[in-house]
């Protein structure tokens, strides 16, 4: 079990998860990190040594970050096929995990990038009627086709189908919220969602491949978008003319070209 240590006194202590051993040596207390295995004479300078360590415990593929290494050595694996040990001279290594498709035996990095490629393979039927589809392309089909849709918003006419999603569209649209803050360019975004989606600018590791032609995006929301090119769900429709299109910016121009009237 682990222990935790008090670091300030009075009414308002505070107490840390200890991270480090006590030992006896020559007579004195030595408190030892339990990662780099440095020691220390007090409580007070250990406390503030470990702060340095957590402070490096960022994923760099994602900027997540972590309070222990352990929790950072699974995120890698389990969340980018990515095997991080440590070589004899102390150097941090990391390895990519690879494991072939049983269906087509494409190799992807072990973990969600694999499981996203496997969902691929996996048509879905449609609770309201016989038509098969991909995961992701569900919920669309669902309010595009069959309107599922049972709450509007009283100032814009957005609809959708839960309550959470309608006050969440509410405080950001309306109530413009700005809860989170970029670290690095101090913009201010609504969700943590958005800031995730934000820091890939920062850092734009292009990790969400195509199954089809291993083309790489950095969002997994643009490799979304841009399957249906090689799918043809036409899930854009003109309300004048009923001609389909793959992409928004497709129905866009359309509309523009040919039914400018209605813009």
């Amino acid at each position: 079990m682990r222990r935790y240590t008090r670091v300030t006194k009075g009414r308002s202590a505070r107490y840390v998860m200890r991270d480090y051993s006590v030992q006896n040596i020559g007579g004195s207390k030595r408190y030892r990190c339990k990662q780099c295995r440095k020691y220390f004479p007090l409580v007070k300078t250990i406390v503030e040594h470990l702060k340095e360590h957590k402070e490096s415990l960022e994923c760099p593929l994602c900027n997540v970050k972590f309070t222990r290494k352990q929790k950072r050595t699974e995120h890698l694996l389990n969340k980018h096929g990515v095997e991080e040990t440590t070589d004899e001279s102390g150097n941090i290594v990391q390895k990519d995990i690879k494991s072939p498709c049983n269906v087509c035996g494409k190799e992807y990095n072990v973990g969600d990038i694999y499981n996203r490629h496997v969902r691929t393979h996996k048509p879905i039927k449609c609770p309201e009627c016989s038509l098969e589809f991909k995961d992701y392309e569900i919920p669309q089909h669902l309010k595009e086709v069959h309107n599922n849709m049972s709450m509007t918003c009283g100032i814009c006419g957005y609809q959708v189908d839960k309550r959470c999603l309608m006050i969440k569209h509410q405080r950001r649209v309306h109530l413009k919220e700005k809860n989170y803050t970029c670290h690095i360019c101090n913009a201010n975004l609504f969700g943590s969602s958005d800031l995730k989606k934000h820091l890939v600018r920062h850092n734009p590791v292009k990790m969400y491949e195509c199954a089809h032609c291993q083309k790489k995006y950095p969002r997994r929301s643009t490799l979304v978008q841009y399957l249906m090119i090689h799918t043809g769900n036409k899930r854009k429709v003109c309300p004048i003319c009923d001609q389909r299109f793959v992409q928004k910016a497709s129905l866009n121009y359309h509309m523009t070209k040919y039914h400018p009237e209605s813009c």
